[in-house]
């Protein structure tokens, strides 16, 4: 340490412009050996001093997956999307709360795709491909066997239709019915997790055991078919007659470019829904009803068959198919 009192014969104004020198030349000299001392940004003193950068704020998942989503709608001349939801849009729910949330949604994810895996896997495979063989169609009673299950893949439906989710039928009018595809997805998976997830399981565990089909384990068609039965009747009142004449027979798959080798019929609807809407196969004009929780398999490329109308009465006002087409 240098000491000013060592220096008498020097004035007071000597000594401050003395100390402002060695200041000057020990902190250049210091200053040297700083790992930042080149200017890199607007660092404070102290960052400088330090040999640090200033952390900057690390962005949450929400925050950089919104980011991604503008930059994406930017590129495709798109409008903003809307905010990814933190957990500050509601307020009192802490990170952890969310975070408890989503883990608990993929849990129930989770759960649903290995329920359905299982329920797949007990099929009677040998008797199935037998009747598929012979009669071109098999009906499974009591497929999931889960009332809870069935019950939200019931209600996911109807949501759907009440929602504004569907398109109606605009070549059958008379039917009532409505139409929505399953394709997945950021938007519609919140709509109906559940259907979504059975269509995957499906998708991807059944078509191995079918053997001898070549169906894809990744590729499938699918949609949900409901019937609103005011709809209907009030269409209905439009028709000569107020009736429509039975559909036709039909075999889906058409043609060789066609991939569709299997369909599957499922119909989560309520109790009551057990007398019309199902289908009516050509060979022996045998019915087969919209039995709750009942799975049919066609050969979508040798099955004749037609779709019969839901009816209901006062007591049945709502139901629904999920369709679900096994490709090569």
């Amino acid at each position: 340490l240098l000491s000013l009192d060592g220096i008498p014969s020097l004035t007071m104004a000597n000594h401050i412009k003395l100390a402002i020198l060695t200041f000057a030349l020990c902190s250049q000299y210091a200053f040297s050996f700083q790992p930042f001392h080149q200017y890199r940004g607007p660092f404070s003193s102290t960052e400088l001093w330090m040999g640090r950068k200033k952390k900057e704020k690390k962005l949450s998942y929400a925050e950089r997956l919104q980011l991604h989503r503008e930059r994406k709608a930017r590129e495709q001349g798109l409008p903003p999307p809307g905010s990814v939801p933190t957990s500050s849009d509601k307020p009192g729910e802490s990170t952890q709360e969310l975070a408890s949330k989503l883990i608990q949604a993929q849990r129930k994810s989770v759960d649903m795709l290995t329920f359905v895996k299982d329920r797949v896997d007990a099929l009677p495979y040998p008797e199935i491909l037998e009747a598929l063989e012979k009669q071109s169609y098999v009906v499974v009673d009591d497929f999931l066997a889960n009332e809870d299950v069935v019950t939200q893949l019931q209600n996911e439906a109807e949501s759907l239709f009440t929602g504004g989710h569907m398109e109606r039928n605009l070549a059958d009018l008379g039917s009532g019915e409505y139409t929505v595809a399953i394709k997945g997805g950021e938007a519609q998976y919140p709509l109906c997790s559940r259907t979504i997830e059975l269509v995957v399981s499906i998708t991807k565990n059944m078509p191995a055991r079918l053997e001898g089909m070549g169906l894809s384990g990744k590729n499938c068609i699918a949609a949900i078919r409901a019937a609103d039965r005011k709809s209907r009747l009030a269409a209905l009142g439009l028709v000569k007659d107020g009736a429509l004449p039975d559909r036709p027979f039909e075999i889906l798959a058409d043609g060789d470019n066609d991939t569709r080798r299997v369909t599957l019929l499922y119909y989560p609807n309520a109790i009551e829904w057990d007398g019309d809407g199902g289908i009516t196969v050509e060979a022996n004009s045998v019915q087969v009803s919209s039995k709750r929780d009942r799975l049919v398999f066609l050969r979508s490329d040798k099955c004749s068959h037609r779709k019969d109308y839901f009816v209901g009465d006062d007591g049945r006002e709502l139901a629904c198919c999920i369709e679900l087409d096994l490709v090569v």
